[in-house]
């Protein structure tokens, strides 16, 4: 029998798939080639991009320190002692070794201002906190040498607790006389003289164990040869 002839449709179709065919394996040789000749191009300027003919990527720059650190981290609280009208606090400065003995409201000449002292708790084992504040910055410093920057909403909350403590009554009331300052318990000579008996008090404590701070004071001659006599210092070398 006669093969018969394939109607029209059928032979484009046949014919489109073998072209597709040859054109699908044309491109991919060409992919292929290109992205050999790709990789070649690019590794002849690869010595150019060793040499660095522009220098070296500049450096990431360091992190900016915080302005309250930048002064805060510098400072030890050193002592602290009450003698009747009031915490003193002893602050050193490690840039200039600078030492200040402050009261509550006292500035050091660079402008740092002690706004609160005390404990920060009834408890036995609390801390003893020094507030400090310099322009708008204030911080929490310990004797341990640890400080803590106080943020902008901290600084609200206890300003709004003091003023809250302090706040007068909205009553009428008959307006008190004011009254004296109370005088210090100790003044002049007998200021220096509590001291002294203070400061060997607090050297014999550290040398028996107990690891308290001492008053940013000198002891006197008599104080020092006592203490020798006691034990509780070496002699002198002569």
């Amino acid at each position: 029998m006669p093969r018969q002839a394939l109607p029209f449709s059928c032979v484009s179709c046949v014919s489109l798939f073998k072209i597709s065919q040859t054109a699908l394996s044309i491109l991919l040789v060409w992919f292929v080639v290109a992205g050999v000749a790709g990789a070649d191009s690019f590794d002849r300027y690869a010595v150019i991009i060793q040499r660095q003919p522009f220098g070296e990527p500049p450096a990431a720059p360091p992190p900016p320190t915080p302005t309250g650190e930048a002064w805060a981290k510098h400072l030890r609280l050193h002592s602290f002692y009450d003698i009747g009208d009031g915490w003193r606090v002893g602050i050193l400065d490690n840039r200039d070794k600078s030492n200040h003995i402050l009261a509550i409201g006292d500035k050091t000449p660079d402008g740092i201002e002690l706004i609160a002292a005390g404990y920060a708790s009834e408890a036995k084992d609390a801390d003893f906190v020094a507030t400090l504040q310099k322009g708008d910055e204030r911080c929490d410093l310990k004797p341990s040498g640890t400080f803590t920057m106080l943020s902008a909403a901290e600084q609200r909350r206890r300003d709004t607790r003091n003023r809250r403590r302090t706040k007068p009554s909205l009553r009428p009331r008959r307006q008190k006389e004011k009254e004296p300052r109370p005088e210090p318990l100790y003044k002049g000579k007998e200021l220096d003289t509590h001291l002294q008996e203070y400061q060997k008090e607090l050297i014999r404590r550290n040398v028996e164990g107990e690891k308290v701070p001492l008053l940013p004071i000198p002891l006197s001659p008599e104080s020092d040869a006592e203490l020798v006599r006691e034990g509780y210092l070496p002699p002198v070398d002569q």
